[in-house]
């Protein structure tokens, strides 16, 4: 489908469907919304930094947004769906243009089972207050994104895939979190779907390609009081042991449990006078009750206590959550522009190698961050190397890097659902598209065949 800007007949028409204010059409706006956090990658930037909505819409209702699918399915028009636009390569770029859906007005008052810890929400709730909804009745989110203050749930679900709480609880995959969603087509006229159990998993981390989703029901878990602490050691591969015996031996105590070499923790402005120069860093959510045996078994092995944020309710800033996951990379930008990061997967069994190669490779200099999750039930660890990138060739040659050492990488420098490294994981959900999205305008752009030509472009600097 070619780019084809909207005509007037089709602006008017689609604003009489809408509310009033509900329809936007000046430049500011549409050129901000079009726009998520794809500029930490030198390839996406140049490429995604033109492509702007022709409107955005903001979504009130499930009513409103019918009559838009059923207009867009009509005339052919692309539809996008955004939540806070928190992504980090393009999940919510409208990349053929046409109509981007602003999901965040859509907040209904949330809805929970106080017996079972279920819990509904639309789409456009954010993550956090889901999160201070759910405590005062003794449950909590299973995990919730870096971003939560900002992500809505609709957003972290079709465009995210781990979080704080995935050490204890799992990743999105594994199909624990989210029990129930509806999910709304591009049949003429547009149906809703009640997806429930494992089907909930075609329409995880899909970009709305499949389906966009209005509502979800979740499984959280019963709340525990968590302690925030920093440990620290001049001694990186000592210290990347430590947590990785800890996400081997204690991960149901846990909550949060990240690792970041130095000098990543000099980037954490708020924080970094608790930090020593050249320390790298590990840091926890961990229960009240485990707190004393986990600095204990720090103690013992010569690590620091770099920091100690006691448990409070409500949970309040600051939160050690705002310096994990790709939070590292936003905070290596504000130090300097031209960082940006890899995303690495390394064999929990047998780390020590692509770590050490990681922590001493010269060409480019990486800087480890390093996430622990449980996936399929099973300790897992999320590397995401920073280093500095300024172009598209220093980029290539922290990939070639990572080839050379043998670690399998995914292409996070690509706004594609079908990238390099993903075809497989997201097949089923790519088959899935022909049935829910009959009249093809949901997420178009986001699959490799859809958009030839800012494939081509991409292609040139991998």
């Amino acid at each position: 489908m070619p780019i084809k800007p909207l005509e007037p007949k089709q602006l008017q028409e689609l604003a009489e469907l809408c509310p009033e204010g509900d329809f936007l059409t000046d430049e500011a706006t549409r050129t901000k919304l079009s726009r998520d956090y794809y500029w930490y990658s030198p390839r996406l930037t140049p490429l995604l930094d033109p492509i702007i909505a022709d409107a955005v819409i903001a979504v009130r209702s499930i009513e409103t947004l019918k009559k838009v699918v059923a207009y867009a399915a009509k005339e052919g028009i692309p539809l996008t769906p955004r939540g806070a636009g928190t992504g980090n390569y393009g999940q919510a770029a409208p990349v053929l243009g046409g109509l981007l859906l602003d999901m965040r007005p859509l907040t209904e008052p949330l809805k929970i089972d106080r017996e079972t810890g279920r819990l509904r929400a639309t789409a456009g709730v954010r993550c956090q207050t889901m999160e201070e909804f759910a405590r005062p009745f003794g449950w909590e989110l299973p995990m919730y994104p870096s971003t939560w203050v900002k992500s809505t749930i609709g957003g972290f679900l079709a465009g995210g895939s781990a979080g704080i709480g995935s050490i204890k609880n799992g990743v999105l995959r594994d199909g624990k979190t989210v029990t129930a969603m509806t999910i709304l087509d591009s049949s003429q006229p547009p149906q809703l779907h009640r997806i429930t159990g494992a089907d909930c998993l075609n329409y995880l981390h899909a970009y709305g390609v499949n389906g966009f989703i209005v509502d979800v029901e979740l499984q959280l878990v019963p709340k525990l009081p968590w302690e925030q602490v920093v440990l620290s050691s001049p001694d990186a591969m000592k210290l990347f042991a430590f947590a990785h015996s800890l996400a081997r031996d204690h991960a149901e105590k846990l909550r949060l449990l990240n690792f970041q070499q130095w000098p990543i923790p000099s980037f954490f402005i708020p924080l970094k006078k608790h930090y020593t120069e050249g320390e790298s860093i590990i840091q926890l959510e961990v229960t009240t009750e485990y707190l004393s045996l986990i600095l204990d078994k720090a103690e013992s092995e010569g690590i620091s206590v770099k920091l100690h944020l006691p448990h409070k309710e409500p949970r309040r800033a600051p939160m050690l959550s705002d310096f994990v996951q790709n939070h590292s990379t936003l905070w290596a930008k504000k130090e300097d522009p031209s960082y940006t990061y890899l995303s690495a997967k390394i064999d929990f069994q047998n780390w020590e190698s692509a770590v050490r190669r990681l922590m001493d490779w010269k060409d480019p200099v990486f800087a480890l961050r390093a996430d622990f999750n449980q996936t399929d039930g099973k300790p897992s660890v999320a590397a995401g190397p920073i280093f500095k990138a300024p172009d598209t060739e220093t980029l290539q040659k922290g990939e070639r890097a990572l080839q050379e050492m043998g670690i399998y990488f995914y292409d996070v420098h690509s706004p594609f659902l079908d990238r390099r490294g993903m075809e497989t994981m997201h097949s089923s959900k790519i088959r899935l598209k022909s049935v829910r999205d009959p009249s093809r305008i949901f997420g178009i752009g986001k699959l490799a065949h859809e958009a030839p030509d800012l494939g081509s472009e991409m292609s040139k600097s991998w």
